[in-house]
């Protein structure tokens, strides 16, 4: 279709600290974030806009910065102690309502 839908190259741009403009399509918003400049797809004026506007190394910094530190979201390391968060409160919750005397059987 000639659509970029998946964020994975803009998680890449932003992770080499590169400033992102990018096409309002499927993960893009969610992966950006206020760290990085959407355009409507097809909206070839708003992107040469943009980059010239990106000339400007205060701006290109800034965007720069921005990306690096969304981009952290999306480690791999900061899901594993999410999801390990998660499930230490889903065990307290089912410990917290099993009856008394009842033990947990082993795996």
């Amino acid at each position: 279709t000639g659509v970029q839908t998946c964020a994975l190259p803009i998680l890449e741009y932003m992770a080499a600290g590169l400033p992102v403009i990018a096409t309002e399509v499927g993960g893009n918003r969610e992966a950006l974030g206020e760290s990085g400049i959407l355009v409507p797809p097809g909206d070839a004026h708003a992107i040469a806009d943009h980059l010239c506007q990106l000339a400007a190394a205060e701006l290109r910094d800034r965007y720069s910065y921005a990306a690096l530190q969304a981009v952290k979201r999306f480690d791999l390391g900061v899901a594993e102690n999410r999801m390990g968060e998660l499930y230490a409160t889903y065990a307290q919750w089912v410990a917290r309502r099993r009856p008394q005397g009842l033990q947990a059987q082993p795996a």
